[in-house]
């Protein structure tokens, strides 16, 4: 019998539900007849199993973690040696690449990675970025009375150290600026879409 075509009309006489516990919570069946007594000690033993089974599922979460954690603070670790290494402020483009090198050998699938330096007047200088290519790029981003941009001018004058911010697709505005002011004007458009 599916679940999905379960009726009261099946169940006129009731049902008998029993529960086994364990650490975690607690195993059970419905039944339409009440359990025997050997039938309860053989849920109970599935309840005992189950427990170990989750035990095992809870140490490999957590050695999963702590598996990943150690991945990135081993890439965190280059960026920092590298960040180290720099002689001059040239270099930095070196270090924006070992970024990059270091988020995709996490897996985490991006089009673009950049530094952004935040002028007064809410223009950029970014430096830029991809898994393809080899040699960072620094482009001037001419302020746009935009959200972003704004939003950025704003968090900084707070004087707010750190902050994530999210932004969506729809927002093509800033990529066309970045397109139109920059010398990416020369980039074909499915590069843009790309982004």
């Amino acid at each position: 019998m599916e679940l999905k075509k379960l009726k009261p009309e099946y169940f006129r006489g009731g049902l008998y539900y029993t529960e086994a516990y364990m650490k975690y919570g607690c195993f059970g069946v419905m039944v339409k007849n009440e359990l025997k007594e050997d039938e309860k000690k053989v849920l109970l033993r599935f309840a005992i199993e189950f427990e170990r089974t989750y035990t095992r599922f809870l140490d490999l979460q957590k050695a999963e973690s702590q598996a990943r954690e150690a991945q990135i603070e081993s890439a965190l670790e280059r960026v920092r040696t590298r960040t180290m290494a720099m002689q001059q402020s040239s270099d930095l483009h070196e270090v924006i690449k070992v970024v990059t090198d270091q988020l995709s050998e996490l897996g985490i699938k991006f089009n673009v990675a950049n530094f952004a330096k935040i002028h007064s007047e809410g223009s950029w200088d970014l430096w830029i970025s991809t898994p393809e290519q080899s040699y960072p790029a620094l482009v001037h981003v001419p302020y746009l009375n935009h959200g972003l941009f704004n939003n950025l001018i704003e968090i900084i004058s707070k004087g707010v150290d750190s902050w994530l911010m999210c932004m969506i697709r729809k927002r093509k505005i800033f990529f066309s600026n970045i397109f139109l002011k920059t010398p990416w004007r020369k980039t074909p458009l499915k590069k843009e879409n790309d982004l």
